[in-house]
């Protein structure tokens, strides 16, 4: 169904990531556009070290898909063209 959407034009976010099945793995699978991540790992971040690493990976996570997605764009743009 996203795929359906996101072939239409629309962007989606998943809300609360890492609560129940918002996962690091469901990020891969979902490819949202926007993520925020659940209250409880937000809450002192500043100060907790546990969450920072939790936030972490979910910001490498994250990063990583946008690279991905951009290296197929650019994968895709080569092929057009060459």
């Amino acid at each position: 169904m996203l795929t359906y959407y996101r072939e239409k034009g629309f962007d989606y976010a998943l809300d609360d990531v890492g609560e129940g099945y918002s996962t690091i793995e469901m990020l891969a699978d979902l490819k949202p556009k926007y993520m925020k991540l659940d209250m409880k790992f937000v809450q002192d971040v500043a100060i907790d070290e546990e969450k920072q690493k939790v936030a972490d990976k979910f910001l490498k996570k994250a990063l990583e898909m946008v690279l991905s997605h951009w290296q197929r764009g650019l994968k895709h743009a080569m092929t057009l063209t060459g």
